[in-house]
């Protein structure tokens, strides 16, 4: 998680927008985002994902 997380933060911010839709497309997104996310990249990482669509990390 934490390569993900280091190379998301290397991507422009149009990679990031695409990696970010594609990642909400997987059906198990709802359980990964309710499963958590390690403290220390938890705002790199799943801030861009979960913006404006009324999730809220654990």
């Amino acid at each position: 998680m934490k390569v993900a997380a280091l190379a998301y933060e290397q991507l422009t911010p149009a990679a990031r927008a695409e990696a970010n839709t594609l990642v909400r497309l997987n059906p198990d997104y709802p359980q990964w985002v309710a499963a958590g996310v390690p403290a220390d990249i938890r705002e790199t990482f799943t801030k861009p994902f979960t913006a404006g669509v009324g999730i809220e990390l654990p």
